[in-house]
């Protein structure tokens, strides 16, 4: 998948309300335009200058737009993967015990692996992958089971928490500091790259509201 591609289904494919609602919170959150005011950006304007920004992180860390995909797929990986209960959850049985979503998670991660992934398999895995970081905040802890629906999806409480170190219960340093999804004063990092991709993939997720199992 290219850049082009990831634009036209996220932003380019919002509804007027939705696509304030993200302006609003990135503007606010990353960057916004020198000469241009705030109403005046439409979603045309908004694509390509965020076509500019993957451009130039591409440039700046000599690594292609695949790449940062990628990165972004481990990312949300990295957040997720060591708070599930590991499966079997009985031993000694014929029958393995395996969480949901621990289930849910092996078979997502496997996406992960794909060289030429494309958007709809990219959206079937960040959504997995937001609802179960949803599910563990909520619970403060690990967890064996997750709401798989968009409303339990929150931009603002989801993106908020992925940027704080943090520590739920009866858990080792679930959330290390130098693991922080947004680390300032890094415009073109990948750590930036990474939470702008979150954004965006997360409010089309929110606003193609789709019920899921």
């Amino acid at each position: 998948m290219d850049k082009k591609e990831l634009l036209k289904n996220t932003i380019l494919s919002l509804d007027s309300d939705s696509f304030f609602e993200l302006k609003t919170y990135f503007f606010r959150e990353f960057f916004g335009f020198n000469f241009l005011d705030d109403s005046e950006v439409t979603q045309v304007i908004f694509a390509e200058k965020l076509y500019d920004y993957f451009e130039k992180v591409e440039l700046r860390n000599n690594k292609d737009f695949p790449t940062l995909l990628q990165k972004y797929m481990q990312f949300l990986d990295d957040k997720v993967s060591k708070y599930i209960e590991k499966s079997p959850r009985k031993k000694n049985t014929d029958t393995e015990d395996i969480p949901r979503a621990r289930k849910y998670y092996n078979k997502i991660i496997e996406f992960k692996k794909q060289n030429d992934i494309n958007y709809s398999r990219l959206r079937d895995y960040s959504r997995i992958m937001f609802c179960l970081y949803a599910e563990i905040i909520n619970q403060n802890d690990t967890i064996t089971n997750f709401d798989y629906s968009i409303s339990s999806l929150t931009s603002s409480k989801l993106l908020q928490s992925m940027k704080k170190s943090k520590t739920p219960k009866n858990t080792k340093n679930i959330f290390e500091t130098k693991n922080v999804f947004f680390v300032q004063n890094k415009e073109f990092s990948f750590e930036m790259c990474n939470y702008i991709i979150a954004t965006i993939v997360l409010f089309e997720i929110i606003n193609h509201n789709i019920d899921g199992e």
